[in-house]
C-alpha cells in the first residue's frame, strides 16, 4: 500500500494544474464552462442566466466606449462580442463630439452579426443627436470625424448621412427610438418618456420622421404635427425631467409612465452626470450618461440587469474607471 507522502507527491501537482487545465478548456469549448473567465479583470458572465447591458451616449469615442464593455464583460479587447446570449442596448448619441463617428457604427454593426451567432441581440436607439445629423445640423461633428470622410469631407459626410449612404442606410436597418425588454421589463429610450407622450407614443413615428429627414426633407415646414411633437423640448429625444424634477415629482410621472408601458424599469442617457449614473425612484429610474467621451470626462459606466428569477432584477452598474461593480438595491414598486 503506498504511503501518504507518496500520494501527496502524485496529487499536489495534479491539484495545482487544475486551473490551467479548466483555463485551456474554458478557452477552447467555452459551453463546458459557461460562467468561466480566467485570471481576468473582466466581469463575468453566466450564460445560463439572461443579462442584459446598456451604455449610453458614447459621442465619437470608440477607445472609451471599447475598454468600458470590456470591463463589464460584453466584449473582449479586440472589440469582439463575448457575452454569449445576453442582450446590450445602445440608448443613442453615437455621434458628434469625438472622431470615431465611422468607426463606431462600423463596430455596432459587427457586434449586431456577432452577436446574433451567439445568441444574443444588439439594439441600436437614435439619440438626438443623430436626428441632428440628419438634419445636417453639425454644430457639434469634430474635425476628426469630418476628416475621417474622403475629400470633399463635406459632400462625402453628407452623402453618407443620407436615405442611401454608408451610414444612413445602416440606420434605417433595425435602428429604432425605444425598447422594452421583455425579460427585465425595462423601457429603454435616449431622453424619455413623459406622461403625456407615453399615452400615445408610436415607434413608427419615430422611424418614418428619420426616414423623411434622411430622404432629404429636413426643414421643418415638411413635418407633420406629430413630428413636431416628437421633436419637441418635451420629447423623447430631449425630455431631462426624470434627471431635473424634484425626487417626489419624477416618481410620480414614472409610476404613471410604467404603468402605461407595463414596465418595471425606464433607463435613458441624454442627461449627463459625470460622477456616477443617477438612480432614483428605488432604483426604477436608471439614468446611465456619465459623459463617457472624453469630450466631457467622466466615469465610463455600463448597465448590467440580470434576472435571478421570478419577479427578481439584479441590478449592476460596471464603472471601467475604477474598476467598480456596484450592485443597486432595488425596492418593491409602490
Amino acid at each position: 500500500m503506498p504511503r501518504i507522502s507518496q500520494i501527496l507527491i502524485v496529487l499536489v501537482p495534479l491539484v495545482a494544474a487544475l486551473p490551467i487545465v479548466v483555463a485551456f478548456i474554458s478557452k477552447q469549448y467555452p459551453l463546458l464552462f459557461p460562467g468561466y473567465r480566467s485570471g481576468s479583470h473582466e466581469a463575468d458572465i453566466d450564460l445560463s442566466i439572461p443579462s442584459l447591458f446598456a451604455m449610453a451616449d458614447i459621442h465619437g469615442d470608440y477607445p472609451r466606449a471599447l475598454a468600458a464593455l470590456v470591463h463589464a464583460g460584453v466584449v473582449d479587447e479586440e472589440g469582439n462580442w463575448k457575452a454569449g446570449n445576453a442582450t446590450f442596448v445602445q440608448t443613442g448619441d453615437v455621434v458628434d463630439r469625438g472622431p470615431d463617428t465611422q468607426k463606431l457604427y462600423k463596430w455596432t454593426r459587427q457586434l449586431t452579426a456577432q452577436a446574433a451567432e451567439q445568441g444574443g441581440k444588439v439594439v441600436k436607439l437614435w439619440g438626438n443627436h443623430e436626428f441632428m445629423n440628419a438634419m445636417h445640423d453639425w454644430r457639434y461633428v469634430d474635425p476628426g470625424d469630418l476628416d475621417s470622410f474622403p475629400p470633399p469631407h463635406e459632400k462625402t459626410r453628407m452623402e453618407a448621412f443620407s436615405i442611401n449612404g454608408s451610414i444612413g442606410s445602416d440606420w434605417m436597418k433595425d435602428y429604432g427610438v425605444t425598447y422594452l425588454d421583455p425579460v427585465m421589463k425595462a423601457h429603454f429610450m435616449h431622453a424619455g418618456l413623459d406622461y403625456d407622450h407615453s399615452r400615445d407614443f408610436n415607434e413608427s413615428l419615430g422611424v418614418q420622421f428619420m426616414k423623411k429627414l434622411l430622404d432629404g426633407h429636413r426643414e421643418s415646414r415638411y413635418w407633420t404635427v406629430g413630428e413636431r411633437r416628437f421633436w419637441g423640448s418635451s420629447g423623447p429625444m430631449w425630455y431631462r425631467g426624470y434627471a431635473t424634477l424634484p425626487e417626489q415629482d419624477a416618481c410620480a410621472e414614472a409610476s404613471q409612465v410604467m404603468k402605461e408601458l407595463d414596465a418595471e424599469f425606464l433607463v435613458m442617457g441624454h442627461t449627463p452626470s459625470f460622477e456616477h449614473a443617477i438612480i432614483r425612484c428605488g432604483g426604477h429610474v436608471l439614468l446611465i450618461d456619465t459623459g463617457l467621451s472624453t469630450a466631457y470626462g467622466g466615469r465610463p459606466v455600463v448597465l448590467e440587469m440580470r434576472k435571478k428569477k421570478v419577479g427578481d432584477v439584479e441590478v449592476r452598474l460596471h464603472y471601467d474607471d475604477t474598476g467598480d461593480r456596484h450592485i443597486i438595491e432595488v425596492l418593491p414598486l409602490s
